[in-house]
């Protein structure tokens, strides 16, 4: 058996831990502005999550109005939108939709389940 040098160590390291990051997942942006088109002059705010973790409870703004998702990992990946801020009760469901602007209801938590 051959002792491992410092770059085989740190190969598989890197290794470990791109695997141990890797899951399906969807992308969103949430607006508060009409149509996510902001206008000169007027305060929009808007907020992305980018790449979470599936089956998990993440608290959220409740101001935003819109949603646009996008970059799902495999098609069954979904936002879904909680008016409980414990992910509880019956969720609104967003798929990717190619980046086009959907209304949304008021939300304090989502969870992303593929």
């Amino acid at each position: 058996m051959r002792p491992s040098t410092p770059i085989s160590w740190l190969s598989s390291l890197l290794l470990i831990s791109a695997t141990a990051t890797a899951y399906d997942s969807i992308s969103f942006t949430t607006w508060n502005c009409t149509a996510c088109n902001p206008e000169p002059g007027t305060f929009c705010s808007v907020g992305t999550r980018s790449q979470l973790p599936p089956d998990q409870c993440f608290s959220m703004w409740p101001g935003s109005t819109y949603i646009k998702s996008f970059d799902a990992i495999i098609p069954s990946c979904q936002v879904n939108l909680y008016l409980a801020g414990d992910c509880t009760g019956t969720a609104e469901v967003h798929k990717e939709n190619e980046g086009q602007c959907e209304p949304k209801g008021p939300a304090n938590s989502f969870k992303i389940t593929c």
